[in-house]
C-alpha cells in the first residue's frame, strides 16, 4: 500500500470518527443505544476513489481529493 493511499484511509477515518461522536454521547453508548451517523461528502468521495481498478486513475482521483480537502473547496467534490 502506498503512501497515499494510507493517507486517504487515515483523512476517512478521522472523519469518520469526528462525525460518529459529534452524533453518540458517552450517555447513549453507557445504556448501549446505537445512534446512526453520516460522514461527510470527502469520505464517501476516498472511498469510490480508492475502489478504482486502475492504479494511475486511482492516485490521479486520491491527490485531487487530497487538495480539494486542504483546501476545504467542498463544493469540488
Amino acid at each position: 500500500m502506498s503512501t497515499w493511499e494510507r493517507k486517504a484511509h487515515s483523512i476517512a477515518a478521522g472523519y469518520s470518527l469526528e462525525s460518529a461522536r459529534k452524533v453518540r454521547t458517552k450517555r447513549d453508548l453507557a445504556k448501549g443505544r446505537w445512534k446512526p451517523y453520516r460522514p461527510p461528502e470527502i469520505v464517501d468521495a476516498l472511498v469510490k476513489g480508492l475502489g478504482l481498478h486502475d492504479a494511475q486513475e486511482r492516485e490521479r482521483e486520491l491527490k485531487r481529493l487530497f487538495e480539494v480537502e486542504r483546501q476545504g473547496c467542498w463544493t469540488l467534490i
